[in-house]
């Protein structure tokens, strides 16, 4: 699935915040606007992970919803 965003930029927004693509829900929690800001304003997706597995994401709403829609074509499709 390829998905392309628009980013847009505010001021006080020099650089992406130094989120990294992985981290644990634990320390997530501390920095969470972080974590989604990285998701709305880069386009950057961060892995929740669980005693070592990846459990959930945090992604660009547009990801999300073309997931959402590509599920509810499949399944009309599949009726």
């Amino acid at each position: 699935m390829t998905v392309t965003s628009a980013m847009t930029y505010t001021s006080g927004m020099a650089d992406a915040p130094d989120i990294p693509d992985e981290m644990r829900i634990v320390d997530a929690r501390n920095v969470f606007g972080a974590v989604v800001e990285k998701s709305r304003y880069y386009a950057g997706v961060t892995f929740l992970m669980n005693r070592g597995k990846r459990v959930a994401a945090v992604v660009p709403v547009e990801v999300a919803e073309a997931y959402e829609a590509q599920r509810r074509a499949s399944s009309e499709s599949a009726d």
